[in-house]
């Protein structure tokens, strides 16, 4: 169970970024990169792209734990962080 987690969480993390085209209807597509948005509008926006990458990997909807979500945002903000860096191939700096 913590594979999968873990492998869902990397994707998660991983295709939130790189923009994938494909948007649905549901999804309100936004104009502005991801660190200028506020706290509120980046929790919203990981929340909503873990469900419709969830979704499109496995077909069906799922129920993402609070605890689960703020991992997926740490890992969003550490990876926006590193390529707002002007070092982005250098882990951690």
């Amino acid at each position: 169970m913590k594979i999968q987690r873990k492998l869902l969480w990397l994707l998660v993390v991983t295709t939130c970024l790189t923009g994938i085209p494909q948007f649905t209807h549901a999804t309100i597509q936004t104009t502005k990169p991801y660190q200028q948005m506020t706290l509120p509008e980046r929790g919203a926006f990981v929340s909503e792209q873990a469900r419709r990458l969830a979704r499109q990997i496995s077909g069906r909807d799922y129920q993402f734990t609070p605890a689960f979500e703020a991992e997926i945002q740490k890992a969003v903000e550490f990876y926006a962080r590193r390529i707002g860096n002007n070092g982005g191939d250098q882990l951690g700096k």
